[in-house]
C-alpha cells in the first residue's frame, strides 16, 4: 500500500450501526490513513451515530437510498474526494464498491459473511458463497478484525492480501477495574446488541428464567430491535434498556458480573473485547467463530446456567478474566502470525 501520510480512505457502508459503526471508526482511527472520508448509512434499530468520536474526517456523507441513487452517490462521493482507497464495510456496500467503482484501490471488511447466516436456507447461502467469491475478483485487499474471516478469505482464489486489524486494540492496556465490589450485590449479567434473531435473546430469556429458578440475579439487554423478541425478553424478567452512547454503555460492563454472547452466528461479537476490556468476564456461546477466541465455550442453556452460577465466586472471577484476555491475546496474536496474513 501507499504510505500512510499520503493516503485518503473513503469509507462506505450501509449499516453504521452498533458492532460495524465502531469497527469503522476504530479503523479509521488507529489503521493505516492520515485522511478519512465516510459514506454512510444504517439501520433504524441502531445507535445515534456519534461522528464526535472519529478522527481526522475529511468530510461526512449520507448515503442516498435505492438501487441506483446508490450507485449515482457512491460514484459522486468517490469523484468529490478523490481516495486512494475506497474501504467498503459489510456485504452490500461490498457489492456496491467492488463492481460500481473503478480507477481505485478497493479494500473490503465483511465485518461477517452473509453466506454464515442461519436464517436462510442452503441453497441461499451458496449463492451468496458464490456470490463472494466473484466479488473476490474486484478485491484488492481484505481488512479482517476477527480469526473467523481471516481463514475464510484465506480459501478464495486467486489469493489476495489480507490485512488482520483486531477490533479495539486497546483491549489488553485497560486499568484493572475493582472486581470485588461487584459481587457485593445480586449479579448481573448483561447482553449488548440489536435485538434480532442473530443475537439469539430468546436463548438468553431461557437463561435468565433458568437461573432465576435456582438463584437470584439481574439480566440487562441492551439495544433495540423486534418488538416480539423484546416481549419475550420482559416475559422472562430481562430489563431492556435503549440504545446509548458508548461511554455510557462502558459503565454497564464495569458493574456487569459477566457478559453473556449468546448469537447464533457473526464474525465476533465487538461485546467481547468490549467486556474484557472492562475486565469483566464473558459467557460465550458454542460456535464456530467462538471456538476460535481462545476462550471456553459453552453448547446448552444448561452449561450456560452453570457458568453463570459458577462465577459468583470472587477469586475465581479474578483469575478468570485474566485467563479470558491471554487466550484472547494468545488467538490475536496466532493469526497475525499466519503465512497468508500481509503486513500493511
Amino acid at each position: 500500500m501507499l504510505g500512510r501520510d499520503r493516503l485518503h480512505v473513503l469509507h462506505v457502508t450501509d449499516c453504521l450501526n452498533a458492532g460495524v459503526g465502531e469497527l469503522v471508526k476504530q479503523i479509521a482511527n488507529k489503521s493505516y490513513a492520515n485522511k478519512n472520508s465516510l459514506l454512510w448509512d444504517s439501520h433504524f434499530d441502531s445507535p445515534t451515530t456519534e461522528f464526535d468520536n472519529y478522527e481526522n474526517l475529511y468530510s461526512i456523507h449520507h448515503w442516498r437510498k435505492g438501487f441506483f441513487r446508490r450507485i449515482l452517490h457512491l460514484r459522486r462521493v468517490v469523484k468529490m474526494n478523490n481516495p486512494q482507497i475506497v474501504h467498503a464495510h459489510s456485504s452490500y456496500a461490498g457489492f456496491y464498491v467492488r463492481l460500481f467503482v473503478h480507477g481505485r484501490i478497493k479494500a473490503y471488511s465483511p465485518h461477517c459473511f452473509s453466506f454464515d447466516r442461519l436464517d436462510i436456507s442452503c441453497a441461499r447461502r451458496a449463492i451468496y458463497y458464490l456470490a463472494e467469491q466473484f466479488l473476490h475478483l474486484f478485491t484488492s485487499h481484505y481488512v479482517v478484525n476477527w480469526p473467523i474471516e481471516a481463514k475464510q478469505v484465506s480459501r478464495f482464489r486467486p489469493k489476495k492480501n489480507i490485512h488482520f486489524l483486531p477490533s479495539n486494540t486497546t483491549i489488553f492496556n485497560g486499568e484493572k477495574k475493582a472486581i470485588s465490589s461487584r459481587i457485593e450485590k445480586l449479579p448481573v449479567f448483561i447482553a449488548v446488541g440489536r435485538i434480532r434473531p442473530q443475537k439469539d435473546p430468546t436463548l438468553f430469556a431461557e437463561i435468565a428464567k433458568e437461573f432465576n429458578q435456582i438463584s437470584t440475579g439481574i439480566f440487562i439487554w441492551i439495544g433495540e430491535g423486534d418488538e416480539a423478541l423484546k416481549e419475550e425478553l420482559m416475559m422472562a424478567g430481562v430489563k431492556i434498556i435503549p440504545w446509548m452512547r458508548a461511554s455510557e454503555i462502558s459503565k454497564y460492563y464495569e458493574q456487569a458480573t459477566a457478559t453473556i454472547i449468546t448469537s447464533k452466528w457473526e464474525s465476533g461479537p465487538l461485546t467481547l473485547f468490549e467486556s474484557l476490556n472492562s475486565h469483566t468476564p464473558v459467557i460465550l456461546r458454542d460456535t464456530k467463530s467462538s471456538r476460535l477466541y481462545g476462550i471456553e465455550v459453552f453448547s446448552s442453556v444448561a452449561d450456560l446456567v452453570n457458568e453463570c452460577l459458577r462465577i459468583s465466586n470472587i477469586d475465581f472471577l479474578e483469575k478468570l478474566v485474566e485467563t479470558q484476555r491471554n487466550q484472547c491475546k494468545a488467538s490475536l496474536v496466532s493469526i497475525s502470525e499466519k503465512p497468508y496474513i500481509s503486513s500493511f
